[in-house]
């Protein structure tokens, strides 16, 4: 059971939805440092493919508290933008996350769509 306390590292998961935008499943990605988590598209999307995803959210935490993209974040969510309508299974966002509980979205933060 996972506590109550901020992550001091930072966690990439997916949330697989189904053809009504309900969820299939979620599963953890990556687990990573405080500053970054190593993520690969192939890796994303064979866990949305696993969960049987029509479409799927990316989602991950900024420890330091801020949830504006990095420029790393915005890169890997082009690639795997562009890997996931390549085999018609599209991501819908990529939600960032803090420990206050400010979020931000990718797509409206400036990730080229």
């Amino acid at each position: 059971m996972r506590s109550s306390r901020p992550l001091v590292h930072e966690e990439v998961w997916i949330v697989a939805l189904d053809v009504h935008d309900r969820a299939r499943g979620a599963r953890m990605i990556s687990r990573g440092g405080l500053l970054s988590a190593s993520v690969r598209p192939a890796d994303v999307l064979r866990v949305a493919l696993e969960l049987g995803a029509v479409t799927f959210v990316m989602a991950h935490n900024h420890p330091g508290g801020d949830p504006a993209p990095s420029a790393d974040d915005l890169l890997l969510t082009h690639e795997i933008e562009h890997a996931a309508h390549l085999i018609d299974v599209p991501l819908r966002d990529h939600v960032i996350v803090t420990p206050a509980g400010r979020f931000s979205s990718v797509f409206r933060a400036g990730s080229p769509r």
